[in-house]
């Protein structure tokens, strides 16, 4: 295969994979789209093989069941068979999740996500999200609740349903490309994504 048919491979393989995993929620993808032996090197809680990828898929979306990913950027290293895509989370809270009873807030948060392909399957994933502004979100939100019910419930650092993630270390997103560090800047662009191939 060419250079540009393996672009074209990774581009189309990672595009797809989070506008059915991320975007629709379908823990399917995995079946489809991941190698036997995949593996998660950021899991947040769950397994790192393809098990636990899908149930992070299903409790998210029993958390968010409008959860949608827009993508805003798809970047291609196809020497090394990676693609990096950046995109932004939405959501409603009707469900619990990260310690925090369902809200009815709608969510926004940035996430990265680098996967690298081999033999057309998706083999290892990175991915880096702040969990602290998710987190912050919804403690707004049920500050908010408790001040006009009373109730000192819950989303409370130390409270018995206390979040475990508030106390891990947040990563800010990073892209690896040929191996050197770039930061990478948040960008609200409702046009497509670009599509950078990095030789």
């Amino acid at each position: 295969m060419n250079m540009f048919g393996a672009e074209t491979e990774v581009y189309a393989i990672a595009r797809r994979w989070i506008e059915c995993g991320w975007q629709k929620g379908q823990s399917e993808v995995v079946d489809l789209l991941h190698a036997p032996n995949f593996v998660d090197h950021n899991p947040a809680g769950h397994g790192s093989d393809n098990d636990g990828f899908k149930e992070g898929i299903v409790q998210l979306y029993a958390a968010f069941p409008d959860f949608h990913a827009r993508i805003e950027d798809i970047l291609i290293d196809a020497a090394q068979g990676k693609a990096a895509v950046r995109w932004t989370a939405t959501g409603t809270h009707r469900g619990a999740f990260m310690g925090c009873d369902p809200t009815g807030r709608v969510i926004q948060f940035k996430c990265i996500e680098i996967v690298r392909i081999d033999n057309g399957r998706i083999a290892e994933r990175w991915g880096e999200w702040n969990p602290v502004e998710l987190l912050e979100q919804l403690r707004s939100q049920k500050r908010r609740s408790q001040r006009r019910t009373g109730s000192k419930r819950s989303c409370r650092p130390g409270s018995s349903q206390s979040d475990s993630a508030s106390s891990r270390k947040v990563n800010l997103p990073r892209i690896l490309v040929n191996g050197e560090g770039a930061s990478v800047s948040s960008c609200g662009s409702e046009t497509p994504p670009d599509i950078i191939f990095v030789k």
